[in-house]
């Protein structure tokens, strides 16, 4: 595959990824698939994408995604994202806020065969504390 194909794929991996549609993750990831890196409770297989995919979900709502990089070369593309979204469920044991919250990462995928094989990735979550939260006089 190309560049631009290659692209194409992580794409679709991310509209996979926030609509937890766990069939197209299916098609997309390699069944040897590894995510290095992830949070200790999820395993770094197929199975704990998908588990990471349900609990993002469940964490943020109305959400809104924009890829600010997404360059491809031999086999690989990296991707920088900004998410903007409502923090509202329990996201990696921190507690719902119900604020509007920016996450930011820097993700690279290895693909092969037209799917993905690897994942490193480096997550924002610092909108996600207590030092954010708005002041409320208290």
């Amino acid at each position: 595959m190309g560049n631009v194909a290659d692209k194409e794929v992580i794409k679709r991996l991310f509209e996979a990824f926030d609509a937890v549609d766990f069939d197209a993750m299916d098609e997309l990831l390699s069944p040897d698939f590894v995510a290095h890196g992830l949070a200790p409770q999820f395993s770094e297989d197929v199975a704990g994408w998908k588990a990471l995919a349900a609990h993002w979900s469940a964490g943020f709502s109305d959400e809104v995604l924009t890829f600010d990089d997404l360059i491809a070369e031999d086999g690989r593309v990296a991707v920088r994202w900004t998410s903007r979204a409502v923090h509202s469920g329990d996201v990696f044991g921190i507690a719902a806020t119900d604020r509007r919250v920016t996450i930011s990462g820097i993700e690279i995928y290895r693909l092969a065969g037209g799917r993905v094989i690897g994942y490193w990735g480096e997550l924002n979550l610092s909108d996600l504390s207590a030092e954010h939260a708005p002041d409320t006089g208290s």
